[in-house]
């Protein structure tokens, strides 16, 4: 039985050892691909590694406490310090992939960063108080009176990051956002299973498993996202475009911005890049309540809705983005008038691409009519 019993606990080592190497070299193609990323920018680059480089050494940390808790007693401070290396960095995983994944923070020298730090404390002491962890001089190791500290700090942290990424959401405007949830609870799951039963290795090899994840849904809406005006790009559109097929009915409305060529031509291309964010910034705000807001050209937008929006509903939102647009002033800058066209999309009645040649029409008329009020104004 005792003989059984020893294989069975070199198995379990052994088991352990090569999940911990299969996250470890997974880790390094993953950071290979980021390096070489052309969609990140380089701050977003930096927190990726950082946050690779710690899972790759609480990885490490994890499978040198399992193979030290089978070595006599003589190997304790190896055991004392893969469980200082461990405990101290896991709850800095998440806290790194939020800075990662979060455009809102550059650093996380902040509050966010608070329960991290106090964990470390408690951990880098515990050799002395016990107070995470405690390892006999027999090189047995055991929970400490404090343990809930480094529970409370990584759950705050992981917190945190769900926070972060949710709010994310609402600058690519909550496109996929049941994927996140899943991963969400993903990694809840994966994680709490080691918190209740230690024996189970789950947490490092469910965090390996969600940063590639992660980092691909990251890139997924990167690739589809307008950086200048934070919308989505054409590249979005015409995706979305295919996918209206699929449905029964939508409105399209189309945005053209009023003599945008004067604005470049008389103030420079800087102030035209500084208008047409501006302007990102009005139209989501008026819009992304009834649908998702997208920049299909230089001064060209549209917003795409899978509402039942009546046509009075519609004509109130584009009456009140019309005046707040009049109001307006964003960057310093008074920000020019928008012709407005849309056509509303039933799969019945004919195909997508006539409803979008029917709004444009429609944004056409609204732009000579305005140029030909125009004219007889200055005539008058």
């Amino acid at each position: 039985m005792m003989k059984r019993g020893c294989e069975r606990g070199i198995f379990m080592v052994f088991n352990n050892l090569l999940l911990g190497a299969v996250c470890f070299f997974a880790m390094l193609t993953l950071d290979y691909m980021i390096k070489n990323s052309d969609i990140l920018e380089k701050r977003m680059k930096k927190y990726f590694r950082l946050t690779i480089l710690f899972i790759m050494l609480v990885v490490c940390a994890e499978a040198g406490t399992t193979v030290a808790e089978t070595l006599p007693a003589n190997y304790r401070l190896f055991h004392v310090l893969c469980n200082v290396v461990g405990f101290s960095l896991s709850p800095v995983v998440p806290l790194l992939l939020a800075c990662a994944f979060c455009n809102r923070y550059t650093s996380f020298w902040n509050w966010s960063a608070l329960p991290a730090f106090i964990n470390i404390v408690f951990t880098v002491i515990s050799p002395l108080t016990g107070s995470i962890f405690t390892v006999s001089a027999q090189n047995d190791y055991a929970r400490g009176n404090w343990y809930f500290v480094y529970v409370f700090s990584y759950l705050a942290e992981a917190l945190f990051l769900f926070y972060e990424s949710y709010i994310s959401l609402r600058r690519y405007q909550n496109k996929n956002r049941n994927t996140l949830l899943a991963l969400i609870a993903f990694l809840a799951v994966g994680t709490s299973l080691q918190l209740v039963f230690p024996q189970v290795h789950t947490t490092w090899l469910c965090v390996t498993l969600a940063l590639p994840i992660y980092y691909s849904y990251f890139c997924e809406l990167s690739e589809k996202h307008d950086v200048l005006t934070e919308l989505f790009n054409r590249r979005a559109y015409e995706c979305e475009l295919q996918e209206l097929e699929k449905k029964p009915e939508a409105c399209i409305i189309l945005l053209d911005v009023d003599d945008f060529k004067k604005i470049n031509d008389t103030k420079g291309h800087q102030n035209g890049d500084l208008c047409l964010h501006a302007l990102g910034e009005e139209i989501k705000e008026a819009f992304q309540t009834v649908g998702r807001c997208y920049r299909i050209g230089g001064d060209e937008f549209c917003v795409i809705s899978e509402y039942r929006l009546s046509e009075w509903e519609l004509n109130n939102v584009i009456k009140d983005f019309n005046q707040k647009l009049g109001v307006s002033v964003r960057h310093n800058l008074p920000l020019p008038t928008v012709s407005v066209g849309y056509s509303f999309y039933k799969k019945e009645q004919g195909a997508v691409s006539a409803a979008v040649q029917a709004a444009d029409r429609k944004l056409y008329e609204n732009k000579r009519a305005k140029r030909q009020l125009k004219e007889q104004t200055v005539n008058s």
